[in-house]
């Protein structure tokens, strides 16, 4: 048996794959660093010039609707034209009015015996005006509607207008200002 023969000190190591993949990944590296460097000098901003720009454009923009505002103000309106965004502004105010939030509230202060009939709101540019008109079951109704609606917290000042025999009961007619807000309870069961 022979031992192969080795005049080095060191054995001979071959690191130039090694050592040529860690150049090609620096190079690789030092071109996105260059690349990034570029894309970061385009999205700056152009410094103090735009903003004066900017303000420059805002100023003239602001002149201009000073100078709109001054000419709408000193132009009249033709009645035609007053009549229509009347009638628009009347239809918005009568589209915020909560047709859900005044069920509810009725709902929760109805007293057991008596039944809704119909209910007319009536507003004039502040609180609104409930026209009630009810059936009840007995002659004791009409007050304990008129008690119901004064203990809730979304009405104020009810009025018993009217009450007469019917076919069907007590018809009741009352009128109260809605005030809104959230329902007191759950309602009758």
């Amino acid at each position: 048996m022979s031992v192969p023969l080795n005049l080095a000190r060191h054995p001979l190591r071959n690191d130039r794959l090694p050592t040529a993949l860690l150049a090609l990944a620096c190079v690789l590296l030092g071109a996105l660093t260059v690349r990034h460097a570029l894309v970061a000098f385009d999205l700056r901003p152009g410094g103090a010039r735009d903003f004066q720009r900017e303000a420059e454009s805002l100023e003239r923009e602001l002149v201009r609707l000073r100078t709109e505002t001054a000419t709408l103000r000193g132009a009249a309106l033709p009645d035609d034209k007053l009549k229509e965004w009347l009638t628009v502004k009347a239809l918005v105010d009568r589209r915020r009015f909560s047709w859900t939030g005044l069920f509810a509230a009725l709902e929760a202060a109805l007293p057991a015996g008596v039944r809704l009939v119909s209910v007319a709101p009536t507003s004039d540019e502040g609180p609104t005006f409930l026209r009630l008109s009810a059936v009840g079951q007995t002659a004791a109704d009409p007050i304990a509607l008129v008690k119901s609606l004064s203990a809730s917290p979304q009405f104020e000042g009810p009025f018993l207008d009217s009450t007469s025999p019917g076919p069907d009961g007590v018809a009741i007619s009352c009128s109260v200002r809605y005030v809104g807000g959230p329902p007191a309870g759950g309602g009758r069961r």
